[in-house]
């Protein structure tokens, strides 16, 4: 890692290392250079940042790879042998693509309002018979901003991936996912926001999955298991336990009775 600027002191910080520790670069003498030597996976992808003076941790200004985490940006650190991820660069120009909607909803249950954003592929409602498989995506804004979702289902879907639609839900209180506020966000989800999505798009009532990450994932595995006639399919990454779901979660797992087709 190599910074360059005027300052007393210089560091990075990262998910290489321990979550909120910051490593100190070592200055060139009588120059503006800092710099610090890691081993690091030769195969993974990290995220980093560099500050000075201890000030807050900013993008290398030198490489153009970042990640958009939303509160913060970080820079991407790609490995010489990370494999190549196709799907989340842009399509060709001439590539077919779906169209991202937004709009804001209010929800009664929760009492707040939120800008959600529905992906329908391309070709939709060329065949108004037609139904597709719904996805909810939590913590939609980040997805669709630093995990780059759009790119992925723009190239993804009618090559490996069967059309579907997707809603990006974004979270406004971390209480919705797993913590206090955890089942009344799934009773926005069921009671409100499917009813109104199933009226306004060409969704299959029957076929649905939930995902996330982080916490994000959490609820989507709570949702799963204690609707799973709502959610047939989820997916998480990345879980962690939050209270009080982290204690509901095994005795749903283990409890007789329906259970969700896939968690992935």
């Amino acid at each position: 890692f190599v910074w360059r600027g005027e300052a007393e002191d210089a560091g990075v910080s990262g998910d290489f290392l321990t979550d909120g520790d910051e490593l100190g670069l070592y200055r060139l003498a009588g120059t503006d250079l800092f710099f610090r030597s890691v081993e690091l996976d030769a195969k993974a992808q990290y995220t980093y940042a560099f500050s000075s003076n201890y000030g807050q941790p900013a993008p290398d200004p030198n490489n153009p790879h970042m990640v958009d985490m939303g509160p913060v940006v970080f820079s991407e650190l790609r490995m010489p042998e990370w494999p190549a991820s196709p799907h989340l660069e842009p399509p060709a120009d001439d590539a077919p693509r779906g169209t991202l909607d937004r709009f804001p909803f209010r929800s009664d249950i929760l009492e707040n309002t939120r800008e959600i954003q529905v992906w329908r592929p391309a070709g939709y409602g060329q065949d108004p018979e037609r139904r597709y498989p719904l996805l909810v995506v939590n913590h939609g804004d980040n997805l669709l901003r630093g995990g780059l979702m759009q790119n992925a289902l723009d190239n993804l879907v009618g090559d490996s991936v069967a059309p579907v639609i997707a809603a990006f839900v974004p979270r406004l209180s971390g209480a919705e996912y797993g913590g206090p506020s955890a089942d009344d966000y799934l009773r926005f989800l069921i009671e409100e926001l499917l009813p109104h999505l199933d009226h306004h798009y060409l969704t299959n009532p029957s076929r649905r999955a939930i995902m996330g990450p982080g916490s994000a994932g959490v609820s989507a595995v709570l949702a799963a298991f204690t609707h799973p006639d709502v959610f047939q399919q989820a997916a998480t990454q990345s879980f962690y336990p939050i209270p009080p779901a982290q204690e509901r979660l095994p005795e749903l797992i283990a409890a007789s009775g329906p259970k969700p087709e896939l968690v992935y």
